[in-house]
């Protein structure tokens, strides 16, 4: 019966390689070592986990929506392309990401609460897939389902592991990885940012993260500038946006306050500290954000 697996594959392309062995098997013709590894060619994410890690972890956010596509990838590396097709078979391993958290936990005194994405959420055609003899890379189609992420608070991760290949040497880096997959709603994005404010003012980039269905919360925090987390939440009916803060209470939603979805923009005008504090602020949609 097939398993599926629904995943964002990420990785290095090529410079690694696993624990070689002597062998003329494991080389290409021109002796450069043959290993295959999991592939960032699509996304050309870096990893997110900190240097030392056993496993690398990369994270991926995926718009809100019962059915996304998703494209995974393999890679042989070596001096020469494949020299005859080769079957790479692939599957879960929950273990290195409970390895993952407790190193996290040993050497950065850091509790990270990665738990792995259920299964029915997500899913991939097969369990293997086969690099073409003059190729470099197999390719896996799959899809998610990003609708399920309702607590924003969770990091859900799939784990994958490279359980055999036909000819070359799994990596001894990059033959396990794991993959956060995270859901952003319409609203996420990277935005420009200008500002009006008994504060200052001033223009700068930042990013709208995702917090909830019809929340995002700004990164950094207040004008783009403070930690001060501020959060700007959207009623979809009307378009109109209430801002909310961690600190410097009660806010003052002077208004008007919006979202323009035709172009993407923001404006919020609001006060805190009794009213003492004025922010006049707009948001232009910039690029999606990863």
């Amino acid at each position: 019966m097939k398993k599926y697996f629904s995943i964002i594959l990420f990785t290095a392309a090529v410079g690694f390689t696993g624990c070689l062995k002597d062998n003329k098997t494991n080389l290409t013709p021109n002796n450069s070592p043959a290993v295959i590894e999991w592939s960032t060619a699509v996304t050309g994410d870096a990893p997110v986990s900190p240097s030392g890690s056993t496993f690398p972890l990369y994270l991926r956010s995926l718009e809100i929506n019962p059915s996304v596509d998703l494209t995974f990838e393999v890679n042989y590396t070596g001096g020469e392309a494949a020299p005859e097709d080769i079957t790479v078979n692939f599957g879960l391993d929950n273990t290195a990401l409970t390895q993952y958290n407790q190193e996290r936990l040993d050497r950065d005194h850091e509790t990270v609460n990665l738990e792995p994405m259920p299964t029915s959420w997500y899913s991939i055609e097969g369990t293997s897939v086969v690099i073409k003899k003059g190729e470099r890379k197999g390719v896996i189609k799959g899809k998610v389902n990003t609708t399920n992420i309702t607590d924003f608070n969770k990091q859900y991760v799939v784990a994958l592991k490279i359980t055999s290949v036909s000819r070359g040497t799994i990596s001894g880096n990059y033959g396990t990885i794991l993959m956060q997959i995270g859901a952003k709603n319409p609203y996420d994005g990277t935005y420009t940012h200008t500002y009006t404010s008994s504060l200052g003012n001033g223009t700068n980039t930042l990013d709208l993260v995702t917090t909830g269905a019809n929340t995002v919360a700004l990164d950094p925090g207040l004008l783009g500038v403070y930690s001060n987390a501020q959060t700007l939440t959207i009623d979809p009916a009307t378009n109109n946006v209430t801002v909310s803060m961690s600190s410097l209470l009660p806010i003052g939603n002077t208004g008007p306050s919006t979202w323009d979805p035709a172009t993407k923009t923001f404006h919020v005008k609001w006060t805190s500290n009794g009213g003492a504090r004025t922010f006049d602020e707009t948001y232009v949609f910039k690029s999606p954000r990863n």
